[in-house]
């Protein structure tokens, strides 16, 4: 590929339905610029950014955190979301900022990074791009309008992410994905009673003891009690050191299993939340009647997931 070829910057433009005779699925609008100051339009499916991420994570380890979770760089793609088949094009708007974050981080990383086939072929056009843009222009046409008018695209500004630096991608992504089969762990909360030995990880301040989390690890179980503002707000960081220090072992990635049968990986407040919003859409019950069904892995065995690239 030539220099003027590569891929310097994209942007996520808009989400788009495709129907065919036996499905029905979104796929993203991207524009591409090149080096040479042209640019395209790609269209990809969310499974092809997840696969994209952890194919990145196998041909860079270092800066995938493999090593040392500390040293991780490589962005992350936001969890996969099931709300039900009448809620797939709220989902899909909700992923548009965070997408678009993600590949913008992508081409700012080192050439070494940002450069290789991985990345390019992905924001390189096809023929079904072709095609698709052929079904899509339309729709685009109108999309720039009004942002044109509104001086940003009204999808992309209804949800604005926060800065993200190298720095705070490494404290909210400190567990990269990964699983070994032969040491999965299982947490579920439940309706509980205080534990004492449970005060040392978590400030136990509010009298309202209404949840544990039980978690299952070669045969054993054993419990972590948490309040009740630690339930309704949870922070990340707060769930992975609490069963990290439990547990004895950081190495490890908090995950839970969508309404697909799929192994999805927690990385940060808002997949956090995500979870526990889909658990209640899924369910049609209030969030805080749902159990968590949380599972912890160990870092980098990518057999439990859905790693299917659509090319």
């Amino acid at each position: 590929m030539s220099q003027s070829e590569l891929a310097i910057d994209a942007t996520i433009l808009d989400c788009h339905k495709v129907q065919l005779e036996n499905t029905k699925y979104y796929v993203y609008s991207i524009k591409v610029i090149l080096h040479s100051g042209e640019t395209h339009v790609i269209y990809r499916r969310f499974r092809q950014f997840n696969g994209l991420l952890l194919h990145l994570e196998r041909r860079f380890p270092l800066e995938a955190g493999k090593v040392n979770p500390q040293d991780r760089i490589l962005p992350t793609v936001p969890g996969k979301i099931i709300f039900g088949r009448s809620a797939k094009r709220e989902v899909a708007e909700r992923r548009l900022p965070l997408l678009d974050r993600y590949v913008r981080e992508l081409l700012s990383l080192h050439r070494k990074i940002s450069q290789c086939d991985l990345i390019q072929s992905f924001l390189r056009q096809n023929k079904e791009d072709y095609d698709l843009h052929k079904q899509f222009s339309h729709s685009l046409t109108e999309h720039f309008a009004l942002r044109n008018q509104a001086g940003s695209s009204p999808k992309l500004a209804r949800r604005k992410p926060e800065a993200t630096t190298a720095a705070s991608r490494r404290r909210v992504s400190e567990p990269t994905i990964g699983v070994h089969t032969e040491s999965l762990l299982k947490l579920i909360s439940t309706n509980a009673k205080r534990d004492s030995d449970s005060e040392e990880e978590i400030d136990y301040s509010y009298e309202d003891f209404v949840r544990v989390i039980n978690y299952h690890y070669n045969g054993c179980v054993n419990e972590i009690e948490i309040n009740s503002e630690f339930f309704y707000k949870p922070k990340f960081e707060d769930l992975f050191f609490l069963i990290s220090q439990r547990i004895g072992k950081f190495e490890i990635t908090l995950n839970y299993i969508d309404y697909e049968g799929d192994l999805i990986a927690i990385m940060s407040d808002e997949e956090l939340d995500i979870m526990i919003e889909e658990l209640a859409q899924g369910n049609g019950e209030k969030s805080y009647e749902i159990p968590w069904q949380i599972y912890v892995t160990d870092l980098g065995d990518f057999s439990s997931y859905n790693t299917d690239i659509i090319s």
